[in-house]
């Protein structure tokens, strides 16, 4: 008897085991569920405030860039706005360098005539060096020719091209002066109009077209120049086959502008607008 009951109490306590033992599990199992459910639902918004950040952030660049644009598009109305002007001034600059404007002889004391440059310069280029020394204007030119005391080298440009040509000058029967033959001009002078200027950036246009010159028929390259106030005397109506003509005489000592470019659309620079009446 006593067995069969010892016998009985342990199988009920077995199956409370195995209720506690389940209970436990059940337990594990609803916070692991809920640990995974929370987390889930973290990554998911975290994942959204990212998107949402990004997307913010998108919206801003876009709204930056787009205040940009405007305000380059309201530079740039600006810049384009021009204020006519039209009225008339004195021309003046330097070449970049000294044009050829043609091939000469030189008379020596002997009385006979020699051509050094024949061959080797030519109408058109540009001498900006003797013997390695640059030479802004014809006076700097000849005084590097005199003080060579022989050949000389002649740093040139033709046709866009950098050459260097030697040339031995000869010394002249006139005035007993070294010469190497040739003509040549480094300024140009007359009277135009000024066409606009932009009063943002103070730059004008003037002439309409370029200046050529007159023996070579050559656009001329601009090294430094101004145009001056001038006073317009005469006044010639242009014909066909003779074009128009101002006369006036130009006021060296009254700058209006500084003269940068030469094209063939016309004159370019910086203007003084508070010396345009």
């Amino acid at each position: 008897m006593s067995n069969y009951e010892t016998s009985d109490e342990q199988t009920l306590v077995r199956p409370k085991r195995f209720l506690f033992v389940g209970f436990l599990i059940l337990i594990v199992s609803i916070l692991l569920y809920w640990g995974v459910s929370m987390y889930s639902a973290n990554s998911v918004w975290q994942t959204q405030q990212d998107i949402f950040l990004q997307e913010s952030v998108t919206a801003t660049t876009e709204v930056e860039s787009a205040k940009k644009i405007l305000q380059s598009a309201n530079e740039t109305k600006q810049r384009e706005a021009v204020v006519p002007v039209g009225i008339t001034s004195g021309v003046r600059f330097y070449t970049d360098g000294i044009m050829v404007l043609g091939i000469g002889d030189v008379v020596m004391a002997c009385g006979h005539r020699a051509s050094p440059s024949q061959g080797k310069l030519e109408v058109g280029d540009i001498v900006q060096k003797v013997n390695g020394k640059v030479v802004e204007d014809i006076s700097q030119m000849v005084n590097a020719i005199n003080d060579a005391n022989g050949a000389v080298l002649l740093g040139i440009i033709r046709d866009d091209t950098s050459k260097t040509i030697e040339v031995t000058p000869v010394k002249s029967g006139d005035d007993a002066m070294v010469k190497i033959g040739c003509w040549v001009r480094d300024s140009t002078q007359g009277i135009g109009t000024i066409t606009y200027y932009n009063p943002l950036t103070k730059c004008f246009g003037a002439l309409g077209h370029g200046i050529m010159d007159v023996d070579t028929g050559r656009l001329l390259s601009v090294s430094s120049g101004h145009l001056f106030k001038a006073n317009i005397v005469d006044i010639r109506k242009g014909e066909k086959g003779m074009p128009g003509e101002l006369i006036g005489e130009i006021d060296q000592n009254s700058i209006i502008a500084d003269i940068t470019k030469n094209t063939t659309l016309g004159l370019y620079g910086q203007i003084n607008i508070d010396h345009i009446d």
